[in-house]
């Protein structure tokens, strides 16, 4: 049975609290290739899967998209702090 956008934010946000945002991007990944439209909510989990996995330019676009569906979504505050996050990091000290 596909999922509705209402069932895959239940299974993301599980998967999530399990700490197995690898299997949620897995599963979102499927879901974008369906076809099926997307919520602001959808965009905003799948960027929080990215920022667990440690990809934060991944997580932005996400974060970013779903604040153009809604400006108010929560993931106006996650997409600011992962911008601060970017402008803090400095490749190069961690080569050192």
């Amino acid at each position: 049975m596909p999922h509705t956008p209402e069932t895959l934010e239940l299974e993301i946000e599980a998967l999530l609290k399990k700490d197995q945002a690898h299997q949620a991007v897995r599963v979102m990944e499927d879901y974008a290739k369906s076809g099926f439209s997307f919520s602001d909510s959808l965009f905003y989990l799948w960027g929080n899967a990215y920022r667990k996995l440690g990809d934060i330019p991944a997580a932005m676009s996400l974060y970013a998209k779903a604040v153009q569906l809604n400006p108010d979504s929560p993931a106006k505050l996650a997409l600011r702090a992962a911008d601060r996050i970017m402008s803090f990091y400095n490749e190069n000290m961690f080569n050192q």
